[in-house]
């Protein structure tokens, strides 16, 4: 029993011993602060042979009806008329039936993307838009660009509040394909570089002397913060590479021509 006792002393000693303090909050800094690195502080080798993977999210207020949905399963599936049009694209997507997210039909779209109960909203954090753009947002200009009708919000949520969308085709044109002062641009990221940085050492001196609860909103405060850097740097590295001449499209007149007949009439 002794040797048993001495043996677990032993052992509770040796896993215990490079466990101080100091040498964990070190470790979780450095463990914390690589994937910025990786991702957007340092360019990764072969980065611009990297096709970017991208998440497309659409919500149709009214639905679909379910009629018009395949009825065969697995990679081979017979297309139904309402999905002919994407026939060519088949193999690049997949598509899920019997789904069903419980709530009001008029709050659809408030719980469309968040998998969530739309009668709680403290149960609403992060859409499926926003996980993918935390992963993947960094390999693109944009991270996530969000599209509704006017005066419509509620598809996109970040950390329990909605992402405001862009409404207006004109800014959305402009968003993606216009054309900055590079110059002054850089210069403009440099000057937010600066304010955050201040921001930052602001908050710093403040942890010591604040409550905890104060702690958890300052901790939510950097989350922030670090948020805005990634932005920064983000845009920052797409100042290198060269505009696309795309002129605005002007009188533009949806052609149905190719669609189903069932898409047609939703349409039209």
């Amino acid at each position: 029993m002794k040797t048993n006792q001495k043996r677990m002393k032993s052992n509770h000693k040796r896993k215990g011993a490079p466990m101080n303090r100091r040498d964990v909050l070190k470790s979780a800094g450095c463990l914390l602060m690589l994937p910025a690195l990786e991702s957007f502080g340092q360019e990764a080798k072969g980065y611009d042979a990297v096709k970017a993977n991208r998440l497309f999210c659409m919500n149709i207020g009214n639905g679909m009806c379910s009629d018009n949905f395949p009825t065969s399963t697995g990679k081979d599936y017979q297309s139904s008329s309402t999905f002919q049009p994407l026939e060519k694209l088949k193999k690049d997507f997949t598509l899920c039936t019997n789904l069903r997210n419980y709530g009001s039909h008029e709050s659809t779209m408030y719980a469309f993307a968040e998998y969530a109960d739309h009668t709680n909203p403290q149960l609403i954090k992060d859409s499926v838009d926003e996980v993918a753009a935390s992963h993947i947002g960094n390999d693109t200009r944009i991270r996530n660009l969000v599209v509704e009708q006017r005066n419509s919000y509620g598809i996109s949520w970040k950390g329990g509040l909605p992402v405001s969308p862009i409404a207006d085709i004109q800014i959305l044109f402009q968003t993606i394909f216009g054309k900055v002062d590079k110059k002054k641009r850089a210069e403009l990221l440099s000057l937010k570089k600066s304010m955050l940085d201040a921001s930052r050492d602001d908050a710093k001196s403040m942890m010591r002397k604040v409550s905890e609860a104060d702690r958890v909103k300052l901790d939510e405060y950097f989350s922030s913060l670090r948020e805005s850097e990634k932005s920064i740097q983000r845009s920052e590295r797409w100042l290198s590479q060269k505009d696309v001449e795309v002129p605005f499209p002007e009188n533009v007149k949806f052609k149905t021509d190719g669609l189903s007949e069932y898409s047609q009439k939703i349409l039209v």
